[in-house]
């Protein structure tokens, strides 16, 4: 057990260390951003032209000791295909990777999504009032005090 740990620190200590060259897109790959995961290795991408389309992982990314992990925000490159709506991926960039590209070059539209990595906060049917109300409580006097926008009668036992 002891040189099982050892082991393992010394591949995550060399994994580190290795320099990846930068993958530019050729005249019929784009950038896109990964929008929301579908599972089975399928995903939504928003391209840089503007339209989202339905992306699958490829196989040499999903198998062996290669695996790569895309996850929702990250900026990748998309094959399209020439009978299909759907596109393939074919590279995807680390956050460092990921910040160079959009400074080398000008996709606006992409860096918004990219940038926007809480989908939750920003949904308008997201209410965080609606779900619960919260009393106050004064520990001194034992006594529960209501909020003070609160327009709602007390039910009296007596109406009942």
């Amino acid at each position: 057990m002891y040189q099982s740990n050892i082991a393992a620190a010394k591949k995550r200590s060399n994994n580190k260390s290795k320099k990846r060259d930068i993958f530019t897109p050729d005249e019929d790959q784009q950038f896109a951003v990964v929008k929301s995961m579908l599972g089975n290795g399928r995903l939504m991408a928003l391209c840089e032209d503007g339209i989202e389309r339905l992306a699958k992982i490829r196989g040499s990314m999903r198998k062996g000791p290669k695996k790569t992990i895309v996850n929702k925000n990250d900026l990748i490159v998309v094959s399209g295909r020439d009978f299909e709506d759907k596109v393939d991926i074919v590279h995807k960039y680390t956050h460092e990777e990921a910040s160079n590209m959009f400074r080398m070059y000008d996709i606006p539209s992409l860096k918004k999504a990219y940038n926007n990595t809480n989908a939750f906060e920003d949904d308008p049917s997201n209410d965080k009032n609606d779900c619960f109300e919260f009393a106050n409580y004064d520990d001194d006097t034992n006594i529960v005090r209501r909020n003070e926008n609160e327009d709602e009668d007390d039910l009296n036992i007596n109406d009942i």
